[in-house]
């Protein structure tokens, strides 16, 4: 994985990278995939990264690396997947720890600019509301993101 990571960040043109798989929590390696992710977001790439699916989760050493560090690096965020035609209703159980419940907009936002991580992530955390829950009802810490409001957002601050 590190090889590939580091394959990934030598393209010039890198402008998000999506990493859709997790690991249990263990701190050597979470050392490893937090240095990763802050080497990316120092090149100018926003990471995005796919929550675990168990919502049973509270803290760090509960939830599968990467998703568990997102929280705590800017320009990274781990995503929940919500029913297009039920916004606030998400797939599956997932991580209470997902920065947000949502389909992606990243690729739209930066057609209009090219934001820093750190700009995508403030602005898809902003245009977030109300709080996602479970199929059987238990309601997630997260919003489910507006795509609207982050695109007008994006639109706004490219001038």
């Amino acid at each position: 994985m590190i090889r590939a990571w580091e394959a990934a960040l030598k393209f010039k043109k890198t402008q998000v990278i999506l990493l859709a798989y997790g690991w249990s929590f263990e701190r050597a390696d979470s050392l490893v995939k937090k240095h990763l992710l802050e080497k990316a977001v120092k090149k100018g790439v926003f990471v995005v990264t796919g929550a675990s699916n168990s919502d049973k989760s509270d803290g760090r050493e509960d939830v599968l690396l990467p998703c568990g560090l997102a929280n705590h690096i800017r320009g990274v965020v781990c995503v929940a997947a919500t029913f297009a035609e039920m916004p606030t209703v998400l797939c599956s159980s997932a991580s209470k720890l997902a920065s947000f419940g949502a389909p992606g907009v990243v690729a739209l936002m930066k057609s209009f600019k090219n934001f820093k991580p750190e700009d995508i992530e403030r602005i898809l955390l902003n245009a977030t509301e109300g709080r996602v829950r479970t199929a059987t009802g238990y309601e997630m810490t997260y919003g489910v993101l507006r795509p609207d409001l982050a695109v007008k957002q994006a639109i706004a601050e490219a001038g």
